[in-house]
């Protein structure tokens, strides 16, 4: 019986997770339709890495929203391709309640993780030194929400 129960408990668990993965793949099939229509035409052929797409609900209402990382993305063949001395673009969209996804932004930086402050989800960039006013220092962080679908700066580090 015990046996039966844990098998029981594994698919009921395996189902609940088709949903989430089919919405999530939805998002990333409208953020990847968005990024070529945009982004395209200036690079020829697109592609993506799994890694290119970071999927959470940045804004608080809800909704997964999408971060694409143009450091994973294949631009003519050649990955990373838009990624400079000032770092890589991080492109930001927000679902909207209808699923359509709206651009929020785009940051270049060195990397991007996620974090909380004070009990709200925020987003850490680590960017030039001299984008943040930060003299004499090669890159500084700066810690971000979005707020009304815009990128609020809270804090630099």
């Amino acid at each position: 019986m015990k046996r039966f129960l844990t098998g029981l408990a594994l698919i009921a668990g395996m189902l609940a997770a088709f949903p989430a993965q089919a919405a999530d793949d939805a998002l990333i099939q409208r953020a990847t339709e968005r990024e070529r229509a945009t982004f395209g035409p200036a690079c020829g052929e697109m592609s993506f890495l799994p890694e290119a797409f970071i999927v959470g609900d940045f804004s608080k209402d809800g909704n997964d929203d999408v971060i694409v990382n143009a450091a994973v993305v294949s631009c003519g063949g050649a990955i990373g391709s838009e990624c400079n001395d000032f770092g890589c673009p991080f492109r930001i969209y927000v679902q909207a309640d209808d699923g359509k996804l709206n651009y929020v932004t785009q940051v270049r930086a060195f990397d991007m993780k996620q974090g909380y402050l004070y009990g709200i989800r925020n987003l850490k960039f680590r960017i030039k030194g001299k984008h943040c006013q930060k003299l004499g220092r090669s890159s500084c962080t700066i810690i971000t929400r979005i707020e009304n679908r815009e990128l609020v700066t809270i804090a630099t580090e």
